[in-house]
This record gives structure tokens, C-alpha cells and sequence, in this order.
């Protein structure tokens, strides 16, 4: 087993606990077979002499159990092993053997189980690339002399689930008819395994179209926008980040839009069989959109009076939209208010000839920039 997240479910590549575990028709350490891993006796099983001629404490010199592993799953099954030899826990790489770090190991009867931190650390120095997801396995319980202590088995796949993530931010936005929605779409590899293709399904609810996005779509059909990453090999850990921008309808569709979207990711493993489909991950996750209409800006009031004069022009927005009148004219100071610039009606004062100009402008306080 792998252990690869806290205990908040978080993912922690770069602190992998391996553990694993044997479990023996006879003792664990017992070379000489008779039943104490402890005690020598040179007379075996059914009386046979010679098979043993040591006996250590526990597990000895003269004995090993030992993890092989085939990180490639290419030739047999030896890349490295991890041994459990003389009361300690080993790496045997290259016929070189070092101490693994904070290993620990515990028996209980025909029953061995080791414990081994920072296992990436194991894999990292490596000539044969691997992935933590990736291995055959194969367990052995060897005796330094031939005898009825030796065993092996039959090899087995390590088999890990990939893991990915979604999340599109904002989650809910305001925006006003005829104008731009943005989204931001992390893709995380939230798992162990390294994520060589992925797809980003992106499907736009009625009333919004697609406009642009940082990577290129690798089709827009109606309104679903699909991405696909080949060989894009996301290590865990690490994200994908595509930017989203989508135009609303004017009038809006509906006063609420949505945008869903999906991410698959593929790990492609050497160690499965030919034809085996390759292992994937789904996740999902939605967007909301308020779509605002704008109000009509018309101005009504009379656009040809004599002077001196006052005329009163009015104008039909109303809450939330917010109003700002101005006045210019040519010549100047032809023409004036003393009223409030920002209420539903105006009165202006004419006091001389010439052209004189009366702006609205309306904001949406939710878009400042609308």
C-alpha cells in the first residue's frame, strides 16, 4: 500500500510511506525450521541435517525478505529491491546496499510488515524512469543456504487510480447584456500518478458564446469548447490553467446563465497489458452568470426652445443603474441647472443663443465599468 495524503485528504507527493507485508506458511527468521527464530538446530524438519548452519537473533545475516521491483515492467522484475536483512531494513541498488531512513519493520509470528517513508526518495536516483504508479511487484523469503526456507512469489501489478481536479472561478458573476464573462479553469493533479493526457470539456449555457480563451480550443461546436492535452505529463501536485472569456446576448437570454465544465485526465502505464484501456479521472464543476439588461438612455424634453426659458428633461432609468447628467454649450454659460446631476429629471435655464448639450450617463454599480 501507498500512502500519499495527510490527514486532511491533501495530496503529498514528496512524502510517500510504502508499506508492505509477508505472510509466511512458517516463523518469520526461522531458517533452521524448528519453530524459534531464535534458536539454531542443525537437525531440520523430518530430521534433515545440514539445510541450516546458523541461526541469528531474529532476522540474521544469514537470511533476507525482500521486495523486488520492476519500475519499467520491462525485463524481470530486480530494477531495486528493498530487504528486510540482519535486524534491518535495506535498498539494494546496482549490488550496492544502503540503509533506508526511518525504515522500521515489525513480526509477529509467520507475519512481516515493513514501513517505508520517503519512498520517491528511493526512485529518484534511478537509471530506469519511473512513476511511483507504475511497478510489478514480487516478494522472496531467502536463506543464505538452500533449503525449505526459500521462497518466491508470483509477481503482481501496483495498481493506482490517477486523480484530477476541476474548479472554475469565479463560481458566480454579474455582468451586463452584450458584454464579456471571464472564467479561470484549474486543472490539478490532485493523485499520485502523472497525468500524460488530459481534456477539458467546457459547455456554455444558452445566451453566452464562446469569445476567446489562452490556449487555442481544439473545437468550438455550438456552444461546447473542447481542449485537448496530449502528452502534456502533469506531475502531481501540479496544475493546468486555461482563462475562459464568453460574450451574454443583448437582451440577456435569461436573468441567469450557466457554464459547465469537465476535466478528464489518462495516465498511461507501461506495466498494463496490450489492449488494456489506461486508467482515467473525471471531475466537474459549474459557473453561474447574473446577465443584466441595460435600461433605455433616452432623454425626453424639448431639443429647440427660445430664451430666456427653462425646460425640464427626464429620463426612465431607474435603480440599481445610477445617473450623472452633465451640461455644455457653445458659447458657454448659455445655459445652466441648479438641480442635483444625478436624479431621474433635470431643469435647465436658457439664457442666450447658441447649441447647448445635455449628457446621461448610466453605470451599473455591480460593473462599474458598463
Amino acid at each position: 500500500m501507498l500512502d500519499f495524503k495527510d490527514e486532511d485528504e491533501a495530496l503529498t507527493p514528496d512524502s510517500i510511506t510504502l508499506y508492505a507485508g509477508w505472510d509466511m506458511s512458517g516463523v518469520i527468521g526461522d531458517v533452521d525450521g524448528d519453530g524459534d527464530p531464535n534458536t539454531f538446530d542443525a537437525v531440520g524438519p523430518g530430521g534433515i541435517t545440514g539445510c541450516a548452519v546458523a541461526e541469528e537473533l531474529g532476522i540474521g545475516v544469514n537470511e533476507s525478505y525482500n521486495l523486488l521491483l520492476d519500475l519499467d515492467c520491462v525485463g524481470g522484475v530486480d530494477d531495486i529491491r528493498i530487504q528486510v536483512k540482519n535486524n534491518a531494513v535495506l535498498r539494494l541498488y546496482n549490488n550496492v546496499s544502503t540503509t533506508i531512513p526511518g525504515a522500521e519493520y515489525a513480526v509477529s509470528g509467520d507475519k512481516l510488515e515493513i514501513r517505508i517513508p520517503n519512498y520517491q526518495d528511493l526512485l529518484s536516483d534511478l537509471e530506469t524512469a519511473s512513476d511511483p504508479c507504475d511497478a510489478r511487484f514480487r516478494f522472496s523469503a531467502n536463506a543464505g543456504f538452500d533449503g525449505v526456507a526459500e521462497d518466491i512469489s508470483a509477481s503482481f501489478l501496483l495498481a493506482l487510480q490517477p486523480s484530477i481536479s476541476v474548479d472554475m472561478d469565479p463560481p458566480t458573476q454579474a455582468v451586463c447584456a452584450g458584454s464579456t464573462a471571464h472564467w479561470t479553469i484549474t486543472v490539478t493533479n490532485n493523485g499520485l500518478c502523472v497525468l500524460n493526457h488530459i481534456t477539458v470539456v467546457d459547455v456554455l449555457g444558452a445566451g453566452l458564446s464562446y469569445l476567446s480563451s489562452n490556449y487555442g480550443p481544439n473545437s468550438v461546436v455550438d456552444e461546447t469548447v473542447t481542449w485537448v492535452f496530449t502528452d502534456y505529463n502533469l506531475p502531481p501536485g501540479e496544475s493546468l490553467v486555461v482563462t475562459l472569456n464568453a460574450t451574454t446576448q443583448s437582451p440577456c437570454a435569461s436573468p441567469s446563465l450557466t457554464n459547465d465544465v469537465s476535466a478528464t485526465g489518462v495516465h498511461v502505464s507501461p506495466c498494463l497489458p496490450q489492449e488494456t484501456p489506461a486508467p482515467t479521472s473525471n471531475d466537474t464543476d459549474e459557473a453561474s452568470v447574473t446577465c443584466r439588461d441595460l435600461p433605455s438612455c433616452e432623454i425626453s424634453g424639448d431639443d429647440h426652445t427660445s430664451f430666456p426659458s427653462t425646460e425640464i428633461y427626464t429620463s426612465t432609468v431607474a435603480e440599481p443603474f445610477t445617473r450623472q447628467w452633465s451640461i455644455s454649450s457653445t458659447p458657454p454659460g448659455i445655459c445652466s441647472t441648479t438641480d442635483p446631476l444625478t436624479g431621474s429629471a433635470i431643469s435647465v435655464n436658457y439664457t442666450g443663443a447658441g447649441v447647448c448639450t445635455l449628457s446621461l450617463t448610466v453605470r451599473d454599480p455591480l460593473d462599474p465599468d458598463v
